[in-house]
């Protein structure tokens, strides 16, 4: 494989990756592997964008080696990766289970620091990203990106915020500041990507970039408005809660539910949003088709709530939860809102089942009883299962129907996702706000959406 044939058909089209400051493929790779400097880059990066993706306490992410092998050759990526950990570039945790946990990778100690942006122009390696770019993106998907290249950095302001959070640490993952350097870079040089990851969630240059960076996003010239969905994991809990008797198999004639687990029936509930077949019981929409199906119908007709249900779901919809949760929680003065948060995610949403319950989830287990039962029968066979249902909800609202609309609606509008909110330009506010409330009507729920400046 010459470089002439490699380089052939790039020039047009700038794609990226993300190295560690120190190393040199080119230079460093044995004579046996230096033609396959491209892929030994793109090893790298990958490790390096899944670590802005996935923060863990001990800097190691998982990544797939099916997926690794649909850009490196099979016959290279072993003894490539092998080659690396020798090297102490990277370092690899070989544990993993089938179908469900993939070996895990990080950077060696010499490596974890800053990172350079190394251009990529192996013609292969292109099109391989290319393909599998077209295999897991939809429409609304390549309409989103389209929408990325309208953003711009300004680079002045995007410094003297950077000099913000310089010096903070992150682990195992490097300086914050030098993967914020990263992100800036990705932007500058127009290298867009969005990957969808298995929870439906889109990760793009933006969704990694620190938040306090957004205020340096400009989209013609103009600042950008975030709409957040306040609250939003508890307040698609509060969906499920709405659905209980159906999930727990309960209900007639669909009582067969109770022989498949849980999971399948939110997939089932959820095929419904993303198909635009569910309409919950409430006063006609615009744009909305009536539900005509009996049986989706019958999934839509909600069963009386208990008390605690409709304290929860009004809490979740008020946009107060955690300050709900936080008043009755003794050691709340102790800590800062976000770390309270932070500790709610890990013990009730994502962590696993206590066998003495305490803290937040001893707390939350007395105000919503029987919305803590829905939370134990979801982690039933799965701690984490609750956490990807609540992901794969918020992924089909917010892209298969908001995104979907804006896209057929006003396909000129920008809109870029962060996952539960969306940046758009300060004339798009009361639109696309309008169209977040209808949209989360339409499936009975009535969201806190806060709008603010980036």
């Amino acid at each position: 494989m010459s470089s002439n044939h490699h380089e052939q058909g790039t020039e047009s089209k700038a794609v990226w990756f993300w190295v560690p400051q120190d190393f040199n493929a080119s230079a460093q790779l044995p004579a046996n592997l230096k033609r396959y400097a491209h892929c030994a880059n793109y090893l790298l990066h990958s490790i390096a964008t899944q670590q802005v993706q996935r923060k863990t306490k001990d800097g190691f992410i998982p990544l797939r080696t099916k997926l690794l092998r649909q850009v490196i050759p099979w016959r290279v990526e072993k003894p490539l990766r092998e080659w690396l950990i020798e090297q102490g570039i990277i370092e690899i945790d070989r544990r993993f289970t089938l179908n469900r946990q993939s070996m895990r990778y990080r950077f060696g100690p010499g490596y974890a620091g800053q990172l350079r942006a190394v251009r990529c122009t192996d013609s292969r390696i292109i099109n391989r990203l290319d393909q599998r770019a077209d295999a897991t993106q939809t429409e609304v998907h390549r309409h989103l990106l389209k929408q990325l290249g309208r953003i711009r950095i300004d680079r002045r302001k995007a410094g003297r915020l950077v000099r913000r959070i310089r010096g903070k640490t992150d682990n195992q993952n490097g300086t914050t500041a030098g993967r914020t350097k990263a992100a800036i870079e990705t932007i500058s040089r127009q290298s867009w990507y969005l990957v969808p990851d298995s929870y439906g969630r889109c990760h793009t240059p933006i969704t990694n970039l620190p938040s306090v960076l957004r205020a340096a996003l400009r989209v013609d010239n103009q600042p950008l408005m975030q709409l957040d969905i306040a609250n939003a994991q508890p307040l698609l809990l509060g969906w499920l809660v709405k659905h209980k008797e159906y999930l727990t198999g309960e209900t007639e004639p669909l009582n067969r539910a109770k022989d498949r687990p849980i999971q399948s029936r939110v997939v089932s509930l959820m095929s419904q949003i993303t198909t635009n077949q569910y309409l919950y019981n409430s006063p006609p929409l615009p744009n909305v088709a009536p539900c005509s199906d009996p049986v989706l119908t019958h999934c839509c007709s909600l069963s009386p709530l208990k008390p605690d249900e409709q304290r929860f779901i009004s809490v979740v919809q008020s946009g107060q939860f955690y300050e709900y949760l936080f008043k009755h929680y003794p050691r709340a003065g102790r800590l800062d809102r976000d770390k309270l948060k932070a500790r709610c995610f890990e013990t009730i949403f994502h962590g696993r089942r206590q066998k003495a319950l305490r803290g937040l989830a001893r707390i939350f287990a007395e105000q919503f009883p029987n919305v803590w039962s829905l939370v134990l029968e979801t982690k039933k066979d799965d701690y984490k299962a609750l956490a990807g249902m609540l992901m794969r909800i918020e992924s089909s609202i917010i892209i298969d129907r908001i995104c979907q609309r804006f896209m057929a609606e006003q396909p000129e509008m920008f809109v870029a996702t962060i996952h539960d909110s969306l940046l758009v330009k300060p004339s798009d506010v009361a639109y696309a706000r309008g169209i977040m409330a209808q949209e989360f009507q339409t499936i009975g729920l009535l969201p806190t959406i806060r709008v603010e400046p980036c």
